[in-house]
């Protein structure tokens, strides 16, 4: 929402009248038949608002939450099914059609009616926008192009259908995937897909093939293009607005797109994410700008509530910028929960020990009542037989709760996550934002319990993650309401101390996402605007991206290269002085008979860490200066 759309509603929201129907309407009182006259005059005004200035993308957005919420509320579908066939929403015409709500009245809705089969895609139906903007990008020319898309808008579907219309062109394609857990999901949907190339999901799987589908995390994408000299033809980077971070991972996938390049100047990129607001912002400096397909109207609009600390609740509505009183008093915190939960529910914490603290107080607070049922019986024996007999998450599956984060092995967390998908006998995940990264769960409420380090643009991708579209439409029941999906902020004792909710909940007015970008790879990255140490930071990244891309002229520069490779930079300072203990290094140990009698743990502590000043090494890599650690670590080895 542009800052002058954000006065006008400030501005229609000082009415009084508008003020207290607005309001009723939000918490669900009864209008009478003028109240109700009003409101959708009101909407319908800022339709025609809408289509004077089509950039006015807000106006249409408010217009469409009056007429949902009032379908909702009030079960008169009539308005919401003359804008959804206006504006193209034929899912929701569909949808109201097939569950009896409305009629077709006239031949002009029959034509309608006709005209809405052009929209039929791979069993769903598209919006006319979705449909438009999926056309535009499998026949765009452009090298470099992105789809931007509210999640569940067929970002994957429209990767599929990319491949199949390239696959004469094209031999090599690779999908870039930002964790494991997405690699399987999206192996699964690139697999049955059945397009007749090869499915690569680790770098080992090569073997000289000539077509191919890479789909790959951009650490594995890099091992396979360093080992085999190889380039992709055509690169989909998915969850593509990780790119402006200024981690690790974020700095591989930069590099993984330059050394493509290096390899092949007519490479084809496709950026795709729900969260970016400008694609030119993901450029590298050698790239043209970015065709970009915007899906900007979503179909879900999010109900926001919070809890506060005194046990009253409150609904926040994002265009009257307004926070209303529900006048519910709750005793505390895990009453609202139990009251406010659902078939599946979704508990936000932030850091892992807290997470896993709320999921045993949960369990404690579910009394004594255990789920007897064949599917918890059979992962609670596949847990006992491949983890461990006494695996701290048994209990707590008996009792339908799963929790995930970062330091839960990749494969129980990916098993947890299939299960909770599949097995409507798990009602609770709790879990931090290793669940973002695109993983399609079925989540019917989202509770937020902790606001630190989470900015709009993770809150609107965890809101995203709510009643995806594919489970509303077609479903037996009528399952509109999904489309207002229930969010709850809850003050608690998992929030930080002084952290405020409410800072957060307003940051969501403007369902714009905001481009932060802080990858000194990047080419709109402004150096000018960092100070002190972080700058010297960046600037080294700076200059070890461009010394990957030449040819080293001495050999610290090609241990350095090796080293940067490797990802070793991340756990160990590559500074001069470091850099020429292993230059010298490397020259004692090819005169050196001794070193053969060393074992891989002690070759990599003499070699990297002996003599290394203590705070240039991080903690997880110093601990094999202890020569337990060392003897541990080989025993696991062999």
């Amino acid at each position: 929402m542009r800052t002058k759309e954000k006065r006008q509603f400030t501005s229609i929201s000082k009415i009084p009248f508008f003020s207290n129907v607005y309001r009723k309407m939000i918490v669900g009182e009864t209008l009478n038949i003028n109240e109700k006259t009003y409101m959708l005059s009101i909407a319908l005004e800022f339709c025609r608002q809408y289509e004077k200035d089509k950039r006015r993308t807000s106006y249409v957005e408010f217009a469409y939450f009056v007429f949902l919420k009032y379908a909702l509320t009030y079960k008169d579908y009539a308005p919401l099914y003359d804008f959804a066939l206006n504006f193209g929403f034929y899912p929701i015409v569909k949808e109201l059609q097939d569950k009896g709500e409305v009629e077709i009245l006239n031949i002009q809705e029959f034509i309608n009616q006709v005209n809405i089969n052009e929209y039929v895609y791979d069993s769903y139906i598209e919006t006319a926008d979705q449909k438009e903007k999926r056309d535009l990008l499998l026949s765009t020319e452009s090298n470099y192009s992105s789809f931007i898309a509210p999640t569940s808008f067929g970002k994957s579907s429209a990767i599929i259908d990319h491949i199949k219309g390239k696959s004469d062109d094209y031999s090599r394609f690779s999908i870039i995937v930002p964790t494991k857990s997405l690699l399987v999901q999206t192996y699964r949907n690139v697999r049955n897909a059945n397009l007749g190339f090869k499915i690569l999901t680790h770098d080992e799987m090569y073997t000289e093939d000539e077509r191919f589908i890479a789909v790959m995390t951009q650490e594995r994408a890099l091992r396979l293009l360093d080992k085999h000299e190889l380039y992709f033809d055509v690169m989909y980077i998915d969850e593509a607005h990780n790119l402006f971070e200024k981690n690790s991972r974020s700095i591989l996938l930069a590099r993984l797109i330059r050394l493509n390049n290096r390899r092949n100047r007519s490479q084809k990129i496709i950026y795709l994410s729900p969260l970016i607001n400008d694609s030119n912002n993901l450029k590298l400096d050698f790239q043209d700008d970015i065709a970009e397909q915007r899906i900007s109207i979503n179909m879900k609009e999010a109900e926001i509530y919070e809890f506060l600390k005194d046990g009253n609740e409150e609904i926040y509505n994002r265009f009257s910028n307004q926070f209303y009183s529900l006048n519910n008093k709750y005793t505390d915190f895990w009453e609202y929960i139990f009251q406010k939960k659902s078939a599946k529910n979704f508990v936000y914490i932030k850091r892992p020990k807290e997470i896993e603290r709320f999921a045993k107080e949960l369990y404690n607070r579910l009394g004594d009542d255990e789920i007897v049922s064949p599917r918890i019986e059979a992962i609670v024996a596949e847990l006992k037989d491949y983890v461990h007999e006494d695996f701290y998450m048994i209990d707590l599956i008996k009792k339908g709760i799963v929790y995930l984060h970062g330091k839960i092995p990749d494969l129980i967390k990916e098993y947890m996550e299939f299960q909770f998908k599949n097995n409507d006998d798990l009602f609770y995940i709790v879990s931090n934002m290793v669940i973002l990264e695109g993983i399609n769960l079925p989540i019917d409420r989202l509770f937020i319990l902790n606001a630190h380090s989470l900015s709009s643009n993770m809150a609107i991708n965890l809101i995203g993650r709510i009643n995806r579209l594919n489970d509303i439409f077609g479903s037996k029941e009528m399952s509109l309401y999904k489309l207002l999906p229930q969010v709850y902020f809850i003050n608690s004792e998992y929030n930080a101390k002084n952290m405020s909710m409410r800072s957060l909940i307003t940051q969501l007015r403007s369902n714009i996402n905001k481009d932060k970008v802080e990858n000194p790879t990047l080419e709109n990255f402004s150096i000018e605007r960092v100070k002190g140490e972080q700058r010297g930071k960046m600037l080294q990244i700076i200059a070890n991206e461009k010394l990957l891309s030449e040819e080293p002229l001495k050999v610290g520069d090609n241990i350095k290269q090796v080293l940067l490779k490797c990802g070793i930079e991340e756990y160990i300072k590559l500074n001069d002085i470091y850099l020429e203990k292993l230059e010298y290094r490397c020259n004692l140990i090819m005169n050196s008979v001794r070193w053969t009698d060393y074992n891989i743990i002690e070759k990599i502590y003499y070699f990297y860490l002996w003599d290394i000043v203590e705070e240039d090494v991080k903690f997880e890599i110093r601990r094999l200066e202890n020569d337990l650690a060392r003897k541990y670590y080989m025993f696991f080895f062999e």
